[in-house]
């Protein structure tokens, strides 16, 4: 009978995908929990059971004897990044989505999920259970910047994930390209991946208006260049060069009455995610060294055509009325901004309510040569997991892989297809295109550690026009000396 359960809810869970696909469609809500459940988990036919040969093969069965699963979500912004599902249904399509990804874990592998959800100082909470050898928590949520992950993986008080069995992360549900840059000597401290949907908001994207595109006249056909990889700085910069326009001529471009081709802001965030849209690592770990290296032809002659391209469409971050906020609810809003750089999350929260259609498109590669599209992920989502050094590492590494995978099959349909498709795209190639996002997120080490202020170097050379080389020059020291830290706090 256990094993009917299990299957049945599978059942559900498809079933469930379905149905709340079609309220996307339709902008509904789910009603309710899915009708006659029990009845369904009692008497499911058997046959069931062929659909089911998958991953969940390879993980393997296991019977945890009703171990009570604890999870830290370590989490200022609950209510922009939210990790922990509500205990009832409630017919928002990710949160049911969650909790059925729950009851079959849950039902599968005896285990009972608890969150503990501290929103001011998770962090440090879990430093100090770590250091009295408190075993309180199975799994850590919180953000990787900001003195949370980062700091807690320097300071010893998570586990090497890379060294972890059953942890398969270059698998789909997690993210590969992060597994392959944020390593150093073998060991990884956090990642993330399906197993958080909120994940989702922290994904670069370039937003598009689509009637401002067409009244200038524009005639390239964007979605298609960007899956025939021609979509390249020297496009944007041709399509945006004069539409920047001070209209009141008070030579001051403003949010609320200016024009602009393109509106990014001016911090560390924006001029990482432009870099490494361009093809520049922000760090590349090599023979057992980190470097960062801002001083190659190849680093430089990027960085000057990022700073030609964007300085010349852009405004400052200080506006009278409030910061870079408002050139996306009022200046894109308006339709006086064609192009908007920003992360996903601008589709979710801010542009939800505009009238005017938008696309959204990755930002644009350096040249046709570059071999892919390449998306910085905001390391400042609190979105990103680890395991406690004080946690059962095969237990919890066992169930974080559960929780992965199932995220990836049952939610991921909701935050990933419903939610992302069907409300933040307004069309069917923005909706191919979040798949190109999504599939070429980067975050490298420097992303997060920013050693020595190196990607304040970035930021001032990028939008201020300062000069690279000698900048690097005269922080080279620092930066390899923040380097050789961090290698010291890791043996």
């Amino acid at each position: 009978m256990k094993k009917l359960k299990i299957l049945s809810i599978l059942l559900i869970c498809t079933i469930f995908a379905v149905t709340a696909t079609a309220c996307g469609n339709n902008e509904e809500p789910l009603n309710d929990r899915p009708a006659n459940t029990e009845e369904i988990i009692e008497n499911e036919d058997a046959t069931v059971e062929s659909e089911e040969s998958s991953y969940w093969d390879t993980l393997g069965e296991s019977d945890f004897g009703g171990y009570a699963f604890r999870i830290l979500d370590a989490n200022d912004h609950p209510e922009q990044w939210a990790n922990v599902p509500e205990e009832e249904f409630t017919g928002e399509a990710i949160n049911d989505a969650m909790i059925l990804r729950n009851m079959l874990i849950e039902e599968k592998f005896n285990i009972k999920f608890e969150y503990e959800l501290i929103t001011s100082g998770g962090v440090n909470t879990l430093r100090r259970n770590v250091q009295a050898g408190d075993d309180s928590h199975d799994i850590v949520i919180s953000r990787a910047i900001g003195g949370n992950l980062e700091n807690l993986a320097t300071g010893g008080m998570l586990q090497n994930l890379a060294a972890l069995p059953h942890l398969s992360l270059e698998s789909p549900w997690w993210s590969r390209l992060m597994y392959q840059n944020m390593q150093f000597d073998g060991k990884l401290f956090f990642t993330m991946g399906d197993v958080m949907p909120s994940i989702y908001t922290g994904y670069t994207a370039m937003f598009y208006n689509q009637q401002m595109y067409q009244d200038y006249g524009v005639q390239d056909d964007l979605y298609k260049m960007v899956f025939d990889g021609t979509w390249t700085l020297d496009v944007l910069e041709r399509i945006t060069k004069d539409v920047h326009q001070d209209v009141n001529m008070d030579g001051i471009m403003h949010a609320h009455d200016d024009i602009f081709g393109v509106i990014i802001e001016e911090n560390t965030l924006a001029s990482n995610k432009l870099a490494v849209s361009a093809g520049i690592n922000l760090s590349t770990v090599r023979d057992g060294a980190i470097t960062v290296d801002y001083n190659s032809e190849y680093v430089i002659s990027r960085i000057n055509r990022l700073s030609e391209v964007y300085r010349t469409n852009r405004t400052v971050q200080r506006t009278e009325l409030g910061g870079f906020h408002d050139l996306i609810n009022r200046t894109f809003s308006e339709g006086r901004a064609m192009f908007l750089v920003h992360f996903l999350e601008s589709a979710m929260i801010n542009l939800r309510s505009v009238e005017q259609d938008y696309g959204i498109l990755p930002l644009p590669k350096y040249n046709e040569q570059q071999e892919s599209y390449i998306s910085f992920i905001n390391p400042w989502v609190f979105s990103f997991v680890g395991i406690p050094l004080t946690a059962d590492a095969e237990r919890s590494a066992f169930i974080l892989e559960a929780m992965a995978y199932a995220s990836y099959d049952i939610v991921r349909p909701q935050s990933y297809d419903t939610f992302l498709h069907h409300k933040a795209a307004r069309n069917e190639e923005s909706a191919r295109v979040i798949d190109m996002i999504i599939e070429s997120s980067y975050l490298d080490l420097n992303g997060v550690y920013n050693w020595g202020g190196s990607s304040d170097i970035l930021q001032r050379a990028m939008f201020q026009g300062a000069d690279i080389v000698s900048n690097f020059e005269r922080s080279e020291g620092r930066i390899q000396t923040a380097i050789d830290n961090y290698i010291d706090a890791l043996d």
